[in-house]
């Protein structure tokens, strides 16, 4: 199965469910899978019929852990892009990371980090205004194709992934801390990108996980558990790197 078809899937039997929650420094947001899915159709088609992406173009997500980021990644692989670590034709970021577009980036896509997605008045020179484009683009998304199955969808470095590696990876993951399927765990902080994309991305799908993106400085760690009823709590320091 591709990423569409899991989050389609996960779609109708967890449709009201909480797939994503932000807690951050200036309040909280819940995502269900609902709201989720029509936020990466919407991005999709920007990408589809707004940027008029190809298949395979090399895509880079600088977003953090904001609820932001899974939606465009999410976007990215709904669309048949690879996600990248490295040079990237396109990047995704925030206007505080507007370095990012001179180390990789041919066009630079700005991305809100509002607490709801309002879009930047100001943005840099040409740059284009993700946030404010995606508004006007539909609700509903079908894929022009799906991609075969031993296509990589995801590039670290050297090495390249397929979905299904990813989905695998994501498993052993969820496996070596205990996570049954649709537990509830935290992330705090930003570990090595091809970790962050199987707690952020891979994992909600994969395994219909409930994700909290701790966003803030300092958490008060067993409060956040305590109050938002997680698991785990995946930190830099002591989630294992995986290659």
């Amino acid at each position: 199965m591709s990423y569409w078809q899991n989050l389609q899937a996960i779609l109708k039997t967890s449709g009201p469910k909480p797939i994503y929650t932000w807690v951050s420094d200036n309040g909280r947001i819940e995502l269900s899978v609902v709201t989720f899915a029509n936020a990466v159709s919407k991005a999709s088609n920007f990408i589809s019929d707004g940027l008029e992406l190809d298949p395979g173009t090399r895509v880079k997500v600088a977003l953090g852990n904001h609820w932001q980021s899974p939606v465009w990644a999410a976007a990215a692989f709904s669309t048949n892009l690879q996600l990248v670590t490295q040079e990237s034709e396109v990047t995704f970021g925030s206007i505080e990371n507007e370095a990012t577009k001179s180390t990789g980036g041919a066009q630079f896509v700005v991305v809100s980090k509002d607490p709801f997605g309002m879009p930047e008045k100001q943005i840099p020179i040409g740059a284009i205004n993700g946030s404010l484009e995606v508004r006007s683009y539909g609700d509903y998304f079908a894929p022009v194709e799906v991609m075969p199955a031993d296509t990589e969808v995801f590039t670290n470095w050297e090495n390249g992934y397929t979905w299904e590696q990813l989905s695998e990876l994501a498993k052993e993951l969820a496996s070596s801390q205990g996570l049954n399927p649709g537990s509830r765990f935290g992330i705090f902080g930003t570990p090595d990108e091809l970790t962050s994309l199987l707690l952020q991305v891979v994992l909600p799908v994969q395994e219909d996980h409930s994700v909290v993106l701790i966003d803030q400085v300092g958490p008060d760690f067993e409060a956040v558990t305590s109050h938002e009823k997680l698991s785990f709590i995946f930190k830099p320091h002591f989630v294992r790197r995986i290659h």
